[in-house]
């Protein structure tokens, strides 16, 4: 989801906001990413993005969902009902 447009801009990169679905069984989580917006804030959930459709572990608990993937560790904030999952599947979580 782009941040800024034009002229408001930084002049360097900035992670993009990341929402997530996993499936585990029958069961779906949603979850998201908002790292802090300054040069050297954690970029692991765009590599995670590039992992879409396949097989990830993932640990659950109240507020997070820790992900482990291809060498590397996650930590995502558990959201319900946010509007940016539109998968029927997902509206449920």
């Amino acid at each position: 989801m782009a941040r800024c447009h034009g002229l408001d801009c930084l002049p360097w990169h900035t992670p993009i906001d990341s929402d997530f679905c996993f499936q585990a069984g029958n069961t779906f989580y949603a979850a998201i990413s908002r790292p802090w917006d300054v040069p050297w804030a954690n970029k692991k959930a765009e590599r995670l993005l590039h992992m879409k459709g396949q097989s990830v572990e993932i640990v659950v608990d109240d507020k997070e969902i820790t992900v482990f993937a291809a060498g590397m560790t996650v930590r995502l904030k558990i959201v319900h009902r946010d509007i940016a999952f539109r998968l029927d599947a997902c509206t449920h979580t």
